[in-house]
């Protein structure tokens, strides 16, 4: 298995490099397909390019590419302004070479452990999925229960993105590609998708977190968004490690950028 890895980039940086590290010693090969505005016109942090080109610099990604998106307010097109980021990113890592591909947001990590134990398994199905667990406020502050939502993991990378669920279950389908006749979905002792999904360094990085994304539009506004960002309740989460070094990161590195 060749494994190329894309990343759709808008917002949510400062999760981004640790992010990279986290896959960078299975990928052979890591495309960043990055957009200066949002679908819904709004800009990227100023340092989003210095950024991205010490990335390039220090060898964890491979490809740079601009993707400047069509400008709308409705949730689908934002969400096909998403896959058409993938796709681009898909087709780069099939010209290096790259027999599958893993679809990246800035704040999805695995445990290394677990991802590793299913090198073997990755090539035997066109896709596989996993389940997800959710990160909110802090990188230490964790969801119990498993999210519902299943997302696409190592895929065949022959499938062109494609909008379909053949799973019976509930799928990320921003992910999904054509052409899949064998799948298995992960259980979660072999491997889950770590979401810091509500997760940022700022109030402002999760506006812009809304900014980016077709599907928090559908939430509704952006108080109405962050209002159910914020939907629940002490007893839903705990405590945990800072398994991914995010802390780490912002209290050092980061701040270089946001100085």
């Amino acid at each position: 298995m060749i494994l190329g890895v894309t990343y759709t980039v808008f917002s949510g940086l400062e999760l981004l490099k640790p992010s990279i590290q986290n896959i960078r010693p299975f990928a052979q090969h890591i495309v960043v397909v990055w957009s200066p505005i949002s679908s819904t016109g709004e800009a990227a942090v100023n340092y989003i390019k210095p950024l991205l080109d010490d990335l390039v610099k220090s060898k964890l990604v491979d490809e740079l590419v601009e993707f400047n998106p069509a400008i709308t307010n409705i949730p689908v097109k934002m969400q096909d302004n998403c896959r058409m980021k993938r796709e681009v990113g898909r087709l780069l890592c099939l010209k290096a070479g790259c027999t599958h591909h893993l679809i990246r947001d800035c704040d999805e990590f695995f445990d290394a452990d677990q991802f590793a134990s299913m090198l073997d398994i990755f090539p035997t199905v066109d896709c596989t999925l996993s389940m997800i667990r959710e990160y909110i406020h802090y990188p230490t502050k964790r969801l119990k229960n498993l999210s519902e939502l299943h997302v696409p993991i190592v895929q065949n990378i022959k499938g062109k993105l494609h909008r379909y669920n053949i799973f019976k279950v509930t799928v990320d389908m921003g992910r999904t590609v054509s052409d899949v006749n064998s799948f298995r979905i992960l259980k979660p002792d072999e491997l889950v998708m770590h979401h810091f999904t509500f997760v940022r360094y700022s109030e402002e990085e999760m506006k812009r977190k809304y900014q980016g994304h077709g599907h928090c539009h559908k939430i509704g506004t952006l108080n109405q968004f962050i209002t159910w960002t914020n939907r629940f309740e002490k007893d839903d989460f705990e405590f945990v490690r800072d398994q991914f070094g995010i802390w780490k990161y912002w209290d050092g590195e980061f701040k270089q950028w946001i100085a």
